[in-house]
């Protein structure tokens, strides 16, 4: 859908910037929703949203940005209202979710960096491609899950389920 849509603007230059992108942004995706089927949805959601805090740490030294008091302040608002959030909640059944739904955040916080510098690196250059890259990397990771056996087969209502998740939820939101 968006290689449709963008087709006119997507002009893909396959430097490491591009590719580092993708395989971010495929990060964000993949560790989501395993982190969603390990985890609660509000821990992986709320945990995936970790990404500014990541941001304000990496750009300094990723981008030569100044890293001002208020942002040192805002890091810790967002660590003690997550100290707050786990409070009782926080146990050993959904560690391992929990922990991919910050890898998560991680990654979305790697790919706006990446999406930052490339914009410097490529002006004009839109980032659809790089988005368009990171689905076919989702897509070509997951495949030999489906092929092997590993995960559930979908049925027909499944894959309309997903095609139209595909199109209305990613495609048409972007």
């Amino acid at each position: 859908v968006l290689a449709a849509l963008f087709r006119v603007r997507i002009r893909l230059v396959p430097d490491r910037l591009n590719l580092l992108g993708a395989c971010a942004y495929a990060g964000v995706l993949v560790l989501f929703v395993v982190a969603t089927k390990l985890t609660t949805a509000a821990n992986a959601i709320f945990l995936q949203f970790t990404a500014p805090i990541y941001l304000l740490v990496l750009e300094p030294w990723a981008l030569g940005t100044r890293f001002r008091r208020r942002d040192l302040w805002a890091v810790l608002a967002c660590l003690g209202g997550m100290g707050l959030f786990f409070v009782g909640r926080l146990g050993p059944g959904h560690l391992l979710g929990n922990l991919l739904a910050l890898a998560s955040g991680a990654c979305l916080a790697c790919f706006s960096l990446l999406l930052k510098r490339r914009s410097l690196a490529h002006p004009g250059e839109s980032p659809v491609g790089v988005v368009v890259l990171g689905n076919a990397a989702v897509f070509l990771l997951c495949l030999p899950m489906l092929l092997l056996g590993r995960g559930p087969v979908p049925t027909p209502a499944h894959a309309g389920a997903l095609l139209f998740l595909g199109v209305v939820q990613l495609g048409l939101a972007y």
